[in-house]
């Protein structure tokens, strides 16, 4: 009604306000009168309320007429805040104009007519409007100023009075405005200043709008931050309207919210100079117009079509999800309010949809499918526009479960499971996948799990891991789940060969280990990689010294420290130890290993400290308070320097009875020293009462090795200068002549112990020797002989493995024996033997009491296993030949007759079950290969000029690749002739699958043969990435795997790059062979891997497994088998004690696998 002119009329207004109410900056100051503050108010007969004459009455906002009352009242707003307030408070203006007092000038300037000011009196002023033409607006009248109060502010408290007619000279349209605006400093502490309008404006086709008591507060607060609208509206067209400021918004962000209430309601949102948001109900689309580009086509006569625009959050997504559909950035060029229909016109058969209400209403639908929405908008004359679009929801994620027919299944039978589904059928049909597992564990169409179960058998319950995916036409569901197979009771471990030496203890080793004595046994630390394991010596059922581990492997997570037949039951029991760590420091937990069962039980939690294992320390296993039960102490090493903690435990509750908080010094061993009936702990600094917890005396200040010995009813503290004996409540000390190597026992059949003594004599032979020693410390000496072909070392500090171990009763006959691993001297066949004895002491002579196996020098160095028979025996390399391990031990000697010398073995193979060797020929000899049968016979030998060393050779089928240092070289295994030669390293993929492909690793090649020839299948691009467009760079490892149905292998490339986060992953791709291109991935397959850092492989694959999917690895002294694409274990053995150097595998007709390990410590096969 009045918009279009609005906004040229506020122009002239901001010049005649400036003149009376103390704005305009500096010219206001400068040129306006000086007006004193009144002496009393202005007479109340100024101020006449305006005669309104047009509706009362509420009518209804429509579309038609929603978008002209916005402007009007916003507009009419701007105007009632310049007559008002002009620009104090300017940033408060609704719509951007050029300021038209931007010039610093107060007078009225008017391009034509005139424009004067008359000061009535000093509280009046008056301005009369002559055909005032400004802004091509004609303005005629008076506007009367009274000033009611003064005070120190931009504005003064002042009643305005207008009576004037304005034209616009373009339109010829015109407004009257009269009634009368007080504006008053407020008085509500939240609002600066405040209008109230008595307006009433009248245009020239007698519509009138009057603002009835309307006010418009001026809040700065910094919440609160702009003007407050509030009060009654008359207006012909519109009828009566009240209106409500909602929210004003904060000084960051200048608006309002301002609610129109009528009939109905409509909702004006405002962001100052920027945009004005108008709605009336939920079936109009909200009115949104860029205040500074207001379209002409809003001021024309003409009508034109809106522009429906329907947008959507997602257009494909879950059917479980609520997709958001949108009409409000429909738009009409008249600034029509629009009304909408929403329209489902195509959707899937029996699907119920749902739209909701509003413009921007969620759609959702139970059916998955393609369904086109339909938006219809209709502009406020009726014309229409429509779009459509079609939103895609997919199938939800399939859920399930895996339930085998039972959790633990034994080895080598059929497992059974199911996938059971817990999806809507809608969601189907459904695909099942193994996305990784054991080879040979497959799922059928209807999800039913079926596996043979063989798996490497472990001697212990194996949890096996896979995982299955179910997928459907949009997703996929992978569950992750674990069986447990048992052993075979009927598993053989056979010991095919021991090697003693790698079970001997480590003579260099710092662990504190294990001190416990039982009858006819011996305990001793022993091998500690990767995880300290704990040797025993003893007499067998042959009456031979032998040495064994005792606990051949440890569970996951767990360190060995002791075994004790803790139950009497005549096994062996074992203490084994975890750690968790909630803080800084761990907690250890002790756990005791049944040695039938092998079930665990946890007995024992400490507070621990950073390290390993063994920082638990020494056991002690005996009765310490002789109360007719054993006890177990523990002598623990602090984090502190040479401090130690002892705690002392009933054996059979593992209550804890006696505590050392603290003593100093390295352990010596526990001994009744003050002769109270309990025993006592000693260092070689302190020594402490396990009854009282006190310390009884202290050893001195050398700090030397202490041993204890035993005679009548004391105990005597021996270092090497030095005897301390418990006297009168103190250590008395004399000086002694022990030599640094004794051993301290019970060689005879008194009570008391004795001392052999051992002097080494750098020219002459080395000597050994009794010492007795009473309770006083008074000592005898006699010399002992030693058997004449045996050679023994006594220290135990040397590199040397020959040495004696301990004194102790082997046999349980009270008597002690000296236990050593020596060599035996004049054996005809080979130089010398070592093995185990047991010497006991028989007059003045060391004599051997019992023998253990004896092994020859050509046992040393095994470094693979060359053939593992079907008679479940072993063939291994040596550094010079190969052993067949049976009871008949049969060496095979290379032969060396045409001036050749076999060097190291590099390969085996078996044809038709005859081994043959492939070895290289080293220095001085030449630089070559040779092959030999199984009996040692050359069958060939070749050399090339600059084959300096062999490092690998990898059988083909009829081909050997012989990698060294520097090339390759492709040689006829049947003749030895060389064939051809690459640049780099090469790898061949496995033999059983299909057609064979080679990686030059150097030279960043595949090839095949082709004829005997290496052919270039594949190469790279700038040495950056593989070609073919692969985009795959080819520093990536490469394994392979028979991945689908086709004939040819595929190459699995694995390789890092970054995320979106930035940091590093493990991805991989799978590469067909033939065509060289990416390989799709089955479902569940994400093409990333858990993780890469998963130790040495022994096997690149299993021989029965088709797909080559599981590989054998070796990581911190256990096996894993892992799935080469996704790096999951799928399952691991026990810790194996020492590295494992080698693994050979031996499918069984049935399908069960038997294997050979080579450790440090022997060969064993399993089967």
């Amino acid at each position: 009604m009045f918009n279009s002119f609005f906004r040229r009329s506020i122009t002239i207004f901001t010049v005649f306000t400036l003149i009376g109410c103390g704005g305009g900056g500096d010219s206001s100051t400068s040129t306006s009168p000086n007006i004193p503050s009144p002496t009393s108010p202005p007479q109340s007969s100024n101020l006449i309320k305006p005669s309104y004459t047009g509706e009362s009455n509420t009518k209804s906002i429509t579309t038609k007429n929603a978008n002209h009352l916005a402007f009007d009242l916003t507009l009419g707003f701007d105007m009632l805040h310049v007559i008002s307030f002009s620009d104090v408070y300017e940033q408060f203006f609704i719509y951007s104009e050029e300021d038209p007092v931007s010039s610093g000038s107060s007078d009225i300037n008017c391009i034509s007519g005139s424009a004067s000011i008359n000061e009535v009196s000093s509280t009046h002023l008056s301005v009369k409007y002559d055909q005032c033409a400004q802004g091509g607006i004609i303005a005629d009248g008076i506007l009367d100023i009274y000033v009611v109060r003064a005070y120190s502010s931009e504005l003064v408290d002042m009643d305005i009075v207008p009576n004037l007619s304005m034209v616009d000279k373009a339109s010829s349209e015109s407004i009257d405005i009269n009634g009368y605006i007080k504006v008053r400093q407020s008085t509500v502490p939240s609002f600066q200043h405040k209008a109230t309008y008595q307006i009433l404006l009248t245009n020239e086709k007698n519509n009138q709008l009057y603002f009835n008591d309307f006010s418009a507060q001026v809040s700065l607060r910094r919440e609160r931050y702009g003007i407050d609208y509030s009060g009654e509206i008359l207006s012909t067209e519109y009828g009566k309207l009240s209106i409500e400021t909602t929210k004003l918004y904060d000084s960051n962000n200048l608006g309002f919210d301002l609610t129109v209430s009528a009939e109905n309601t409509m909702l004006i949102s405002v962001l100052l100079r920027q945009q004005l948001t108008v709605n009336i109900d939920s079936n109009t689309i909200p009115l949104i117009i860029d205040l500074n580009n207001i379209p002409q086509s809003f001021f024309d006569d003409i009508n034109e079509e809106p522009q429906a625009v329907l947008n959507t959050s997602v257009t494909s997504t879950s059917r479980a999800d609520e997709v958001v559909i949108s009409a409000t950035n429909s738009s009409d060029p008249d600034l029509d309010l629009l009304e909408y229909q929403w329209t489902v016109i195509n959707s899937p058969a029996n699907a119920v949809w749902n739209i909701g209400d509003g413009a921007a209403p969620n759609f959702s639908a139970n059916v998955p499918g393609d369904y086109t929405i339909q938006l219809t908008v209709v502009d406020a004359q009726g014309l229409t526009s429509v779009v459509t679009v079609v939103i895609t929801l997919e199938k939800l994620a399939p859920e399930f479960t895996i339930e085998m027919d039972t959790p633990t299944s034994a080895i080598n039978t059929i497992t059974h499971g199911q996938a059971v589904l817990s999806s809507d059928e809608l969601d189907g049909p459904f695909k099942y996948h193994i996305v990784y597992g054991p080879y040979g564990m497959t799922i059928d169409e209807n999800g039913q799990i079926q596996w043979p179960a063989h798996i490497l058998d472990f001697g212990v319950s194996t949890d096996v891991n896979f995982s299955v995916a179910v997928s459907n036409d949009d997703k996929t569901t992978s569950v992750a789940s674990t069986m447990s197979i048992t052993s075979d009771q009927n598993l053989i471990e056979s010991r095919v060969f021991k090697d003693i030496e790698n079970i001997l203890p480590s003579v260099f080793s710092n662990y504190e280990g294990v001190i416990t004595h039982q009858s006819k046994e011996h305990f001793i630390s022993s091998l500690n990689y990767p995880e300290t394991f704990s040797s025993r010596i003893f007499l067998n059922e042959n009456n031979d010294v032998d040495i064994e581990l005792a606990k051949k492997s440890l569970p996951q997570g767990y360190g060995y420290f002791t075994s004790y037949d803790v139950n009497s039951d005549g096994a062996l029991d074992h203490f084994l130890v975890s750690e968790d760590y909630t803080g800084s420091d761990p907690l250890w937990h002790l756990w005791l290993e049944d040695g039938l069962t092998g079930s665990r039980s946890k007995v024992i939690t400490m507070n621990g400290h950073r390290g390993s294992f063994t920082g638990l320390g020494h056991f002690y296993f005996n009765d310490i308070d002789n109360d007719g039960e054993v006890e177990m102490t523990i002598s623990t090493s602090l984090a502190q320097g040479s401090l130690r903690k002892i705690r002392s435990y009933n054996l059979s509750t593992f209550e804890l009875e006696n505590t050392i908080e603290t003593i100093d010094g390295e352990y010596v061993g526990y001994c009744d020293i003050d002769q109270d009936g309990f025993t006592d702990v000693v260092t070689n600094k302190e020594i402490y009462s396990l009854r009282t917890g006190e310390l009884i005396d202290t050893v001195g200040d050398n700090y030397q090795d202490i041993k204890l010995l035993k005679t009548g009813d004391s105990c005597l503290l021996l270092s090497y200068d030095y005897m301390y004996k418990f006297e009168n409540g103190s250590l008395r000390t004399t000086r002694n002549e022990l030599k640094p190597i004794y051993f301290i026992g019970n060689f005879d059949s008194d009570i008391d112990q004795e001392i052999i003594l051992f002097e080494e004599n750098l020219n002459e032979a080395d000597q050994w020797f009794l010492v007795n020693i009473d309770s006083n410390g008074n000592t005898s000496k006699s010399e002992l002989s030693v058997p004449e072909n045996m050679f023994i070392v006594a220290q135990r500090n040397s590199p040397s493995s020959l040495t004696v171990f301990a004194a102790f009763d082997i046999d349980g006959d009270g008597v002690d024996e000296l236990v050593a691993y020596v060599s035996y001297e004049g054996n005809e066949i080979q130089t010398y033997d070592k093995g185990l004895t047991a010497l006991s002491l028989q007059g003045n002579r060391l004599i051997e009491k019992y023998s253990g196996a004896k092994v020859g020098s050509r046992y040393d160095g095994f470094s693979r296993i060359a053939q593992y028979h079907d008679d479940n025996t072993v063939t291994v390399n040596t550094s010079d030949g190969a052993i067949k391990l049976d009871d008949d031990q049969q060496w095979v000697d290379f032969d060396n007759s045409t001036g050749w010398s076999a060097g190291n073995i590099l390969a085996t193979e078996v044809v038709n079950n005859e081994l043959f060797y492939y070895a290289s020929l080293p220095v001085p000899y030449t630089n070559g290969i040779a092959k030999y049968d199984n009996t040692g016979s050359m069958l060939w030998s070749n050399q090339i000029n600059d084959l300096y060393v062999y490092t690998e050779v990898e059988i083909t089928n009829d081909k050997l690749l012989v990698n060294n240092t520097g090339s390759s070289y492709i040689v006829n295994k049947n003749d030895g002739e060389f064939i051809d030669a690459t640049f780099g390293h090469l790898i061949a993929s496995p033999r059983h699958l299909s057609t064979q492909k080679f990686l030059d690793k150097d030279a960043y090649l595949f090839y095949q043969l082709d004829n005997g020839q290496l052919s270039t299948v594949l190469s790279h691009e700038n040495y950056e990435f593989w070609g073919n467009g692969l985009n795959i760079p080819i520093n990536a490892d490469v394994q392979f795997i028979q991945y689908d149905q086709d004939e040819q292998v595929e190459v699995v490339f694995d390789y890092y790059t970054l995320n979106d986060e930035g940091s590093n992953i493990r991805k991989y791709e799978i590469v067909d062979s033939l065509y060289w291109t990416k390989e799709v991935l089955k479902p569940g397959l994400s093409g990333n891997q858990s993780e890469y850092f998963i130790g040495q492989e022994l096997k690149s694959c299993i021989i029965a497994d088709t797909h080559c999917r599981n590989r054998i690895v070796l990581w911190d002294g256990h096996l894993e088998i892992r799935d080469k694409l996704t790096s999951e274990i799928i399952y691991q053995s026990p810790t194996f004690p020492g590295m494992v150097q080698d693994l050979a595998i031996k499918p069984n007709i049935n399908g069960s696998i038997s294997y050979s390990l080579l450790l440090l410590n022997g060969v064993t096969v399993y089967h």
